[in-house]
């Protein structure tokens, strides 16, 4: 095999894996050409083709062959996670069953590489003991053969910092680190230990304590930041990038921004970081996306005494590369603009195409209000976008009906409506995805808990439980379901033609009309989306969890009170919550509340919680006089009318396992509680 020419040895290969596989140099970008998932996303290589361990096994025949099939075997490793279902499912963190960053990084570092590594230098010491008795630094297979060569894109802990394990992977080129702030200072990474790396996902506080990685930051064309504002000192965070960063020169083409803080774009160190970012970089892609897990902002920042929009649109203005901008409703839904403000488009030699997506997770409205729609023209008017995109979440009927409603509306603004005296009819493809759905997110939800079911009831070392784990490795985010509803995560494309009216200003009416046939418009949001979930799991604390208990329930008790939507019975004033309780409770205006947020709480930690166990949480000892006490549940019926309340208002939800089982909004409401009273805890 030494002998056969590279054309050859390529060809076998192609014919080996049914043209799923091509060595190739020449056509690296088709080397998978069945990767659907999105750039950067988890990708097991025994996925990436067919006949993955015929290709390994001939790999290991010779040296050519491994170095020519290592890049297709070992491109991508994991030292977080076996399979996205955890990010998927995003339970708690401390009930993720496929991912364990100590017990993974473990096992590779020691017991694959390590011991690989001190057996090959024995054997190869033994042959060359003859003939040159000098002790080898490392051997071949070390140093050329060995997995780690070939890895470009790596998933690992704040460990592989904190112990110098990058120098172990020379080709690296994409690092996500999947895990909480750093807290301590890195000062084992460096340039020469990450020569090849242009791409980093990273906590924005590991940022800030990582020198080594903060002077990779130049050389890096993509990078992913997530922000915990309830975290950060405005003090010591993007001024302190600024002032590293400001000598050196950036190569970054796609800068993502993950944030928890609705209200960001008012934020001066926020706005300046942008303003530094857009000014010495040929940025090509921006996004700014807001977390499921939000905080209700900060008293610590520094809000802009002016006009925010004016500001972020000078800032947008000077991006000369800028071809992509992604951001949420409600993350721009805060900006203010004068009465009489004209926007400055941008100068000099633009992108063919220039894509604008807004994004919104809950869309209840036919068409956006005045001030909403006013904003979102003025950024697709500075920008000069080519293609709008919407991207929505559906929580009504007919959902899609109002997202073409609200698009048409918004065009006829931007080409006729507009205040402006230069109308902009620039627009010429219109992109809808609904992204989320309660009922198709709920089946999807259902069928990746059935599948975690089926694999931990197969016994061990079975087929059944081996297929089942293979499923569960290769599931993705992006990936299609037979039971899903036609729409869903699909992409609807509209080519914008002005429709000729004697009022229009701009020459016409424009109308969307859906796009048969020709080039698709690509598709941005998927690759950011999917970066934004992985980090967001592994990333952030959970809330609830740091909390003191009492705490929590109190507050969120507090909330639900305000609410007023909480069904309350209408005798608790006099019932009793067990048959071991003497009186009812003295507090009878509030105990209904204080009892619900508790078993949300509980609910909450738990995967799925019944009302028998709640009955045994809540009960208590019966007082027996001089004989032993003995545990009396509390009252059912109590506990029943709390977790149907619960259900009413979309807390909790019925578990396919039974019980009840929190729902994707009332995490997010827990979350969002927490959050404050870490705040006000701060204070």
């Amino acid at each position: 095999m030494d002998s056969f020419p590279e054309a050859i040895v390529n060809r076998i290969v192609f014919w080996l894996t049914d043209g799923s596989l091509n060595l190739d140099s020449a056509a690296d970008k088709e080397k998978f050409p069945r990767d659907d998932k999105p750039a950067l996303s988890f990708s097991a290589n025994s996925f990436k083709f067919d006949n993955y361990n015929d290709v390994l096994s001939l790999s290991s025949t010779c040296k050519r062959l491994r170095q020519l099939c290592g890049p297709g075997l070992f491109s991508f490793l994991s030292l977080v996670r076996i399979s996205e279902m955890d990010s998927i499912l995003n339970y708690p963190k401390r009930m993720d069953k496929f991912s364990d960053p100590m017990g993974l990084r473990r096992a590779y570092m020691k017991e694959v590489l390590e011991t690989s590594f001190t057996f090959c230098g024995y054997a190869e010491e033994a042959r060359r003991s003859f003939s040159s008795p000098q002790k080898l630094d490392s051997s071949l297979y070390e140093h050329d053969l060995s997995i780690n060569n070939y890895v470009t894109h790596l998933e690992a802990s704040n460990d592989v910092l904190k112990c110098g394990e990058l120098a172990k992977f020379p080709r690296l080129k994409h690092l996500k680190l999947l895990d909480q702030a750093l807290e301590v200072d890195d000062t084992k990474t460096s340039i020469a230990v990450c020569p090849s790396l242009n791409s980093l996902s990273i906590h924005f506080s590991s940022l800030l304590h990582s020198n080594g990685l903060m002077q990779l930051v130049p050389q890096l064309t993509r990078l992913d930041i997530i922000c915990d504002f309830n975290s950060l000192d405005p003090s010591n965070s993007f001024g302190k990038v600024i002032d590293t960063l400001q000598a050196t020169q950036l190569h970054l083409k796609q800068l993502n921004l993950f944030v928890n803080e609705p209200r960001v774009l008012l934020y001066e160190d926020f706005l300046a970081f942008l303003d530094f970012i857009l000014s010495d970089s040929p940025l090509e892609s921006l996004s700014i996306r807001l977390t499921r897990r939000q905080t209700s902002g900060t008293r610590y920042w520094t809000i802009v005494s002016s006009f925010s929009g004016p500001l972020l649109l000078d800032i947008l203005s000077k991006g000369t590369f800028l071809a992509d901008v992604i951001t949420d409703f409600n993350i721009i839904q805060p900006l203010e603009f004068p009465e009489e403000y004209e926007v400055s488009k941008r100068a000099g030699k633009l992108p063919a195409r220039v894509g604008f997506t807004l994004v919104d997770y809950s869309l209840n409205v036919p068409k956006l209000l005045f001030n909403p729609r006013k904003i979102v023209a003025n950024i697709v008017g500075c920008i000069n976008a080519t293609q709008v995109s919407f991207v929505y979440g559906e929580v009504i009927d007919n959902a899609h009906l109002h997202a073409i409603g609200l698009m048409s509306n918004l065009l006829i603004y931007i080409g006729t409506g507009s205040s402006a005296e230069d109308p902009y009819c620039g627009v010429k493809v219109v992109t809808l995805e609904k992204a989320w759905s309660m009922a198709d997110d709920t089946l999807v939800r259902s069928h990746c808990e059935r599948m975690v079911d089926d694999w931990d009831a197969a016994p061990a070392g079975s087929a059944t439980r081996s297929d089942m784990k293979r499923q569960i490795t290769a599931i993705s985010r992006a990936q299609q379901y037979e039971f899903s509803s036609p729409r869903y995560r699909r992409r609807e494309n509209y080519v914008v033609i002005p429709q000729p009216c004697v009022l229009s200003r701009g020459g016409g009416v424009p109308i969307m009309l859906p796009i048969q046939k020709g080039r698709v418009p690509p598709d941005t949001f998927s690759t950011v989306e999917s970066s934004l979930r992985d980090m967001e799991h592994y990333c952030f604390h959970d809330k609830a969890l740091n909390v003191p208990a009492q705490d929590f329930i109190n507050a969120y008790a507090q909330f639900l009170q305000r609410q007023g939507k909480l069904e309350v019975p209408g005798y608790v004033e006099l019932v009793k919550t067990s048959a071991g309780n003497e009186l009812p409770p003295q507090e009878s205006e509030t105990w209904f509340y204080k009892r619900a947020a508790s078993a949300a709480r509980h609910i909450y930690l738990r995967k799925h919680v019944g009302v028998g166990k709640l009955n045994k949480l809540y009960g208590g000892a019966i007082n027996r006089g001089f004989r032993p006490h003995k545990h009396a549940d509390a009252s059912g019926s109590v506990n029943r009318k709390v977790v149907q309340a619960l259900e009413k208002i979309g807390v909790v939800e019925i578990s396919p396992k039974g019980g009840r089982k929190i729902s994707e909004n009332g995490q997010r409401d827990l979350d969002r509680i927490a959050a404050q009273t870490l705040e006000e805890d701060d204070e």
